[in-house]
């Protein structure tokens, strides 16, 4: 029985898509991942012919439950297969997707972005008029993204992360 290990991109009810593959479970109760979760699985194919063209078509059907790398499993605990490089992996959904002109940001991590820059809007907003009596217009958009930044690298853990690297690298 074929087995498959990599990235959940996206998720719709019983079905994910991993590595730009779909798989399906037999209900969504089996499906223990979200996007952004690692996780390893096996599968079976089945295959069909499409009633909309006439076409072959594989259906890859998930055996069992598929949880998250390192989620337990009715007592046992699956190993993580692939460390993501930061806690907040950047994948480009195009590189997933494969649909040019797709934001190339992974979903999470536009939700992130959209969340960062809410909050940056409001706290600039909040802030008296005479602040901002000296600043130029074409100034506002910048000290807005660069205080969503901010925003952004705390909620993402990437400054934590950062934090982390630094003071491995002052052990070295």
């Amino acid at each position: 029985m074929p087995n498959v290990t990599g990235f959940v991109e996206r998720r719709e009810g019983k079905s994910i898509w991993v590595e730009g593959e779909r798989y399906s479970a037999f209900t969504d109760e089996n499906v223990k991942v979200n996007p952004g979760d690692t996780c390893s699985f096996e599968y079976s194919e089945k295959h069909a012919i499409s009633t909309k063209t006439g076409t072959p078509i594989v259906y890859k059907n998930i055996k069992g439950s598929v949880y998250p790398s390192g989620a337990p499993t009715g007592g046992v605990i699956v190993p993580l297969t692939q460390a993501p490089a930061s806690p907040s992996q950047h994948v480009p959904v195009a590189q997933l997707t494969g649909k040019p002109g797709d934001p190339m940001l992974h979903t999470q991590r536009l939700i992130l972005r959209q969340n960062a820059l809410t909050a940056s809007v409001n706290f600039l907003t909040s802030c008296p008029a005479v602040l901002w009596n000296d600043t130029a217009y074409d100034d506002y958009s910048k000290i807005v993204i660069e205080m969503a930044r901010s925003f952004e690298a705390y909620t993402s853990g990437d400054i934590d992360y950062q934090e982390v690297l630094n003071e491995l690298d002052t052990l070295n």
